[in-house]
C-alpha cells in the first residue's frame, strides 16, 4: 500500500436485512435568536405599559396585560420562546410591581400563589396556542401537498412518455419543496441514466454516481444526511415499483443549504412513490408497444419472406428451365422455339426486376426515406407521359382520356405521381379482358385534383375494396395475372405523401374505378 498511488476508501454501513421502507434523515431542530429577542421585547412592552398605567391598573389587570403579551408571542413564535415569555412575565411582575419593589422577594404568600397561577396559565395558554398554530400550519401544508399531488397525478395521467412524466414530477417537487432534484432511471443493462432533462452532471461525478448506484442496488437511502456516503452533495432515494427497482430520485440538499423538515420529507416521499408508479406504468406501456412493434415486424418479415419466396421461385424456375433447354438442346431447336424460350426468360427476368423495384420502393416508404419534391406540374403532361410509358401494355385497347380543357397545374412530385398512374394502368390491364377500354379521367373538385383510372373488368367485391391496398394482397385471380401485391400499397403511400388519398369503388356498368385525390394547393405533409 505504501508503493501504491493515491486511492480513496469508501466505507458503507451494512445491515443484515434491508429495511423495507427507507427513513428520512432526522433534521436538527433549532430556534433563531430573533425569536428570543422578540419574546424579551414583548415582556418589556408589557412591563412598560403596566408602568405607564400603574396608577389605574390593579395587580389583576397587570397580570392580564402580561398574559396578553404571552398570548401574542405564542401565536407567532415556537414553543420555547413562548415559555420564556411566560417565565419572564412572572419575574417582571414580581420585580417591578409587587412589594418589596425591585427584588424577587415575596412578602405576601398570596402573591406567591398568584405568581404560580399566572405562570401556570401562561404556560398552558402558550402551549395550546402554539399547538393550535402548529396544527393549523400542518393542515395548510397538508392541503397544499394534497393539491400539488393531485395536480401532478392529473398531469401524469395526461402524459404518456417516460421523459414527460419525469419532467412533470421534477417540476412539482421543485415548486412544492423548493429543492433542485433529478431522476436517474435504470436501463435494461442496469446502468443509470438521467431522465427528464436534469441530472446529467451526476453521471460524470464518480462519487455521486457511486451513491446513486448503491441506492438503486440496495433499495435504501444514501448520500447527504445519511450514514451511507454522507460526503456527497445529494440525497438519493430509491424508486421502487411493483416489479422492482426503477432507479433513484436525487435531491441536491447541499445547494439547498438546509436539510428537509419532517413535513418536507413526507411530501418528497409521497411524490417519489407516485412518480415511481407513473414511470412504471409508462415503461410498461412503452415495452408493450415495443413488443407489439417487434411482433408486427416479425409478422411482416414472415409475410415478406413467404411472398418473395413464391414470387422469386416461379420466374427463377422458368428462367432455369428455359436456360437448361437452350443449353442442352439449343442446336436442335428451331428458331421459333428458341425465340419463345428467350422471350420467356426475358419476361421472367422483367418480373424479377419489377419485384426488386417494388421491394426497394416499399423499403424506402417504411423507413421514412421517401421524400416528395413538389413542383407545379401540368397534369395532362404527367398523364401523357404515363400513357406513353405504358403503351406496350395498352396495345389493342381503347384508352379514353378525359381531362379539362383548362390546364390543371398541381403541386406534385412528377416522377412519383407518374409511378402511381403506371401502377393503376397496369392493374387495369391485368384485371380486365383483352381489348377492353380503359378510362383516364381528371377534374378539379373541392380544392383537389381528382384523377380516376377505370376499367371494365370483373370488379372488386365490396369487402375487398380496402384490403387491396394491403401489402402482398391480391384479388381472386391475382395468381393468374401475376404481380407482386405491392403496387397499390406503394400508390397509397405516394398519395399520402402528397397529402392526398386513394380509394377503389365499383364502376357503374361493371368494372373498377381507382380514384386518387391530391390538393391543388401545396401543403406540408401531415398538416
Amino acid at each position: 500500500m505504501r508503493e501504491a498511488g493515491p486511492f480513496e476508501l469508501t466505507v458503507t454501513a451494512g445491515e443484515a436485512e434491508p429495511s423495507p421502507m427507507p427513513r428520512a434523515p432526522r433534521p436538527a431542530r433549532s430556534h433563531e435568536p430573533l425569536h428570543f429577542v422578540v419574546a424579551v421585547a414583548a415582556v418589556l412592552a408589557s412591563t412598560g405599559l403596566c408602568w405607564i398605567l400603574g396608577d389605574v391598573l390593579a395587580m389583576a389587570d397587570q397580570v392580564m396585560v402580561y398574559l396578553l403579551g404571552v398570548l401574542l408571542v405564542a401565536s407567532r413564535l415556537p414553543r420555547v420562546p413562548s415559555v420564556l415569555a411566560a417565565v419572564l412575565s412572572v419575574a417582571a411582575l414580581d420585580f417591578f410591581f409587587v412589594p418589596p419593589f425591585f427584588t424577587f422577594a415575596v412578602a405576601d404568600l398570596r402573591h406567591g400563589l398568584s405568581f404560580v397561577v399566572m405562570l401556570s396559565v401562561g404556560l398552558i395558554v402558550s402551549t395550546y396556542t402554539v399547538r393550535l398554530r402548529e396544527q393549523a400550519l400542518a393542515a395548510q401544508q397538508r392541503e397544499r401537498r394534497t393539491a400539488a399531488l393531485y395536480a401532478m397525478s392529473r398531469q401524469m395521467v395526461i402524459e404518456t412518455g417516460v421523459g414527460a412524466i419525469a419532467s412533470t414530477a421534477l417540476q412539482h417537487v421543485r415548486e412544492t419543496v423548493a429543492v433542485e432534484c433529478f431522476i436517474l432511471l435504470a436501463g435494461r443493462s442496469g446502468q443509470l441514466a438521467p431522465c427528464g432533462g436534469e441530472g446529467t452532471w451526476v453521471v460524470k461525478d464518480e462519487r455521486e454516481l457511486a451513491a446513486a448506484r448503491w441506492t438503486h442496488e440496495n433499495g435504501r437511502l444514501s448520500g447527504m444526511g445519511t450514514d451511507t456516503l454522507p460526503g456527497t452533495a445529494c440525497l438519493y432515494i430509491p424508486m421502487v415499483g411493483t416489479g422492482g427497482h426503477l432507479g433513484v430520485f436525487g435531491l441536491e440538499l447541499r445547494k439547498r443549504g438546509r436539510e428537509l423538515s419532517s413535513f418536507d420529507w413526507q411530501t418528497v416521499e409521497t411524490f417519489v412513490a407516485q412518480t415511481a408508479l407513473a414511470l412504471e406504468r409508462a415503461l410498461l406501456v412503452e415495452r408493450t408497444a415495443n413488443a407489439q412493434v417487434q411482433m408486427e415486424a416479425e409478422k411482416a418479415r414472415s409475410e415478406l419472406l413467404s411472398a418473395v419466396t413464391h414470387d422469386v421461385r416461379t420466374p427463377l424456375t422458368g428462367i432455369l428451365g428455359a436456360a437448361d433447354t437452350l443449353l442442352e438442346h439449343g442446336a436442335t431447336l428451331d428458331e421459333a422455339t428458341r425465340l419463345r424460350l428467350l422471350r420467356g426468360i426475358h419476361d421472367d427476368a422483367e418480373h424479377l426486376t419489377r419485384l426488386v423495384g417494388d421491394l426497394l420502393d416499399l423499403t424506402r416508404i417504411e423507413s421514412g426515406a421517401l421524400r416528395v419534391q413538389k413542383s407545379p406540374c401540368p397534369i395532362d403532361e404527367v398523364v401523357d407521359s404515363a400513357l406513353d410509358r405504358c403503351a406496350p401494355r395498352l396495345a389493342g385497347r381503347e384508352v379514353v382520356r378525359e381531362l379539362p380543357a383548362e390546364v390543371l397545374v398541381v403541386p406534385l412530385d412528377a416522377v412519383l405521381f407518374e409511378q402511381v398512374l403506371l401502377n393503376l394502368l397496369e392493374n387495369a390491364c391485368k384485371y380486365s379482358p383483352e381489348g377492353a377500354p380503359i378510362l383516364v379521367r381528371g377534374r378539379a373538385a373541392d380544392g383537389a385534383l381528382v384523377l380516376e383510372v377505370c376499367d371494365r373488368g370483373r370488379g372488386i367485391p365490396d369487402g375487398e375494396l380496402e384490403r387491396i391496398f394491403e401489402r402482398f394482397y391480391r384479388a381472386e385471380d391475382g395468381e393468374r395475372t401475376g404481380g407482386t401485391g405491392l403496387g397499390l400499397t406503394i400508390c397509397r403511400a405516394i398519395a399520402r405523401a402528397h397529402g392526398g388519398t386513394i380509394r377503389a369503388r365499383q364502376r357503374d356498368g361493371g368494372g373498377t374505378c381507382m380514384e386518387v385525390r391530391v390538393p391543388l394547393v401545396a401543403k406540408e405533409r401531415g398538416a
